[in-house]
């Protein structure tokens, strides 16, 4: 039986990683079809495992068994480098997947005053370091990628959200309730005021997307773009777009009237991502 009213999904890959959020929201432990689910009439929180094995079993049933209206991906990563320490709490805005060698570009609803990251997700833990061709992907994990493909088909990407909080910096860790308490905890309030504010239908997040979308809307239907251009305009955009919401507008006043050829429309490429990041690098 279907449940009716709306309800955000966490979804975290061990048991304590949500620990904190269950026990702050009094969440009541139920089992669906052999899924761990906490749960209150506002809030449903799965535990899905490591890597991709349970995942689609998992978004089957819940979304046929709750109104899911917005998704957390909340749990740690590892990270390669000692400038990010660790408790660091960040919104994830690219994920490469490096089994698939696919690349995904989270465009969010709301701006969470957080501060975005690349992560990639592999398949087995890494230790010490690890090999990525993409030299701003500081942040590692086993299922961000799976989560949000698999996730596509079910909800508009938008409302898909992914929290990592950085755990270790590639040491081997035992991911207990008593390890990741005092990693977690430091960010619980920003973690749990997001969930609460997500849970009113007048949340007072502010709406980042609309322009973006718009905007890149408007390319792609007038120009041919491949598709790893498309998404690599999306993001830089939307990156540009937080400290200038004129931007978009700007985008739009100087456009050509058409490109008739690929080169052409690489130069336009090239210049419109160049102007997004000449002040962010």
């Amino acid at each position: 039986m279907r449940c009716n009213n709306h309800k955000l999904l966490i979804i975290c890959s061990h048991k304590a990683e949500a620990d904190p959020i269950i026990n702050f929201f009094s969440l009541v432990y139920k089992r669906l079809q052999g899924i761990s689910v906490y749960q209150n009439d506002d809030i449903v929180v799965i535990i899905i495992g490591e890597g991709d094995k349970h995942i689609e079993y998992c978004l089957n049933h819940v979304f046929i068994a709750y109104n899911v209206q917005y998704v957390i991906n909340y749990g740690v990563c590892g990270s390669d480098t000692l400038k990010v320490k660790v408790g660091s709490i960040f919104i994830i805005n690219k994920i490469y997947c490096y089994r698939t060698d696919q690349l995904y570009y989270p465009v969010r609803l709301f701006d969470f005053d957080l501060t975005g990251a690349a992560i990639m997700t592999v398949d087995a833990p890494v230790y010490e370091t690890f090999d990525c061709k993409y030299p701003d992907i500081h942040l590692v994990d086993m299922e961000s990628s799976h989560v949000f493909r698999n996730l596509n088909n079910r909800i508009c990407p938008s409302k898909v959200f992914i929290f990592k909080i950085v755990s270790d910096h590639l040491n081997e860790m035992e991911y207990t309730k008593e390890s990741l308490f005092p990693i977690l905890t430091p960010s619980l309030d920003r973690v749990t005021n997001i969930v609460i504010n997500l849970n009113k239908s007048d949340n007072s997040y502010h709406l980042i997307n609309d322009n973006v979308n718009n905007t890149v809307n408007q390319l792609f239907s007038r120009f041919k773009f491949t598709f790893s251009q498309q998404s690599e305009l999306k993001r830089v955009i939307l990156y540009k777009s937080h400290n200038d919401p004129t931007f978009t507008e700007t985008i739009l006043s100087c456009l050509p009237a058409t490109c008739h050829t690929k080169h052409e429309t690489a130069k336009l490429y090239h210049k419109i991502r160049n102007e997004a990041l000449a002040e962010s690098i």
